[in-house]
């Protein structure tokens, strides 16, 4: 049976929030996100598409800290749904899908059941969280938006796959639940 419970944010989520979208800001000196050469014909707007996918990155981690508050849970899957996020939180040997609008609040939270096999044995495996996993994977610099993590079983063990979308390709970035190495990168069509 799903139950569905509505939370809000404790002022202190909402707090680190604004922090984190604050921090989405460019720090070189300049006030407009625009790059130049020294020839004002070559100036380039760079802002746009740095800060999208930066505060993507910035989005979810904020997102995952507030669905494990709201849930008293470990986050084990994030996707981007909406501008905003949905984060599946293991608490116990139950999954509970958490809802969070593109402002950070949480919209909904539901009990989804019984963890599946695979998704407990990886968490039990993993030496590093879904947070770690996300900066592990921005640190190879992949091109796109953070579009999903996930918990996934290889032939070896268990991996985070972090994805990234470019808008034409997914760029994903495997790392290891253990280690935290960047065990391989490709890209799924």
């Amino acid at each position: 049976m799903r139950t569905h419970t509505k939370f809000l944010i404790a002022p202190a989520t909402a707090a680190v929030l604004v922090l984190a979208l604050a921090a989405c800001g460019d720090d070189d000196g300049d006030t407009d996100g625009r790059q130049s050469t020294g020839d004002p014909s070559s100036v380039t707007d760079t802002a746009t598409d740095a800060s999208t996918e930066a505060g993507a990155v910035d989005s979810a981690l904020a997102a995952i800290s507030a669905a494990e508050e709201a849930t008293g849970g470990t986050a084990y899957e994030i996707s981007e749904e909406d501008g905003g996020w949905e984060i599946d939180v293991a608490v116990g040997d139950r999954s509970h899908e958490v809802r969070l609008g593109a402002d950070g609040a949480v919209i909904s939270s539901d009990d989804d059941g019984n963890l599946d096999r695979d998704d407990r044995e990886g968490l039990a495996a993993a030496r590093i969280s879904i947070v770690d996993a996300i900066e592990a994977a921005v640190g190879t610099e992949p091109a796109g938006r953070l579009d999903d993590v996930s918990l996934e079983r290889e032939r070896n063990g268990h991996v985070w796959e972090v994805t990234f979308d470019d808008g034409n390709v997914d760029n994903e970035i495997h790392v290891d639940v253990v280690t935290g190495e960047v065990v391989r990168t490709g890209v799924d069509d």
